[in-house]
């Protein structure tokens, strides 16, 4: 498996994987080079405000996309950021938008979730416990990094696995 790089939190080994603790905004994030892989991931989410996927970011999660899950509101959605183009009017920076609301599902309510994302060049889709899928478009971040994140509290990921085809 590739080095971690961890961002604002604290991670602890565990039997069945590793666990992201963070009382703001923490994350585990590998390094990801191209835009054409699938990843797979089983996440547990233990205790959190929210928690979700970071998929192109940078080491401080300043760009790049988050899917965000919040199992408490059953919801799933695609988020940018910075979400619009930097500017003095709240509507250049897109602030009154909570989310990607054209993305948003209904998330289903589990124990744990298996994610499957399979991202070519700038298509993306994803797959969560065999129930739900979303797709969008990602047009503007590259590289970076990808994995997990929580705000306030702890997520488990049990499985990371990072998949390219030759």
């Amino acid at each position: 498996m590739k080095k971690e790089t961890l961002y604002n939190c604290k991670m602890v080994q565990a039997q069945d994987g590793v666990s992201v603790e963070s009382d703001t905004l923490g994350a585990l994030l590998y390094p990801l080079e191209g835009d054409t892989f699938a990843l797979d991931m089983v996440i547990k989410p233990e205790r959190y405000h929210e928690f979700g996927i970071a998929l192109h970011v940078d080491k401080e999660l300043e760009t790049g996309y988050f899917l965000r899950m919040n199992p408490k509101n059953q919801l799933v959605a695609w988020d940018m950021w910075p979400r619009g183009e930097q500017g003095r009017y709240q509507w250049q920076i897109k602030g009154d938008v909570p989310y990607q609301i054209e993305t948003a599902r209904k998330l289903p309510k589990a124990e744990e979730y298996r994610v499957h994302i399979i991202k070519e060049k700038d298509i993306c889709v994803v797959y969560i416990n065999d129930e739900i899928v979303l797709s969008t478009r990602m047009y503007n971040h590259k590289d970076g990094y990808a994995g997990i994140y929580v705000v306030q509290g702890n997520v488990k990921l049990i499985q990371y696995k990072e998949k390219r085809s030759e």
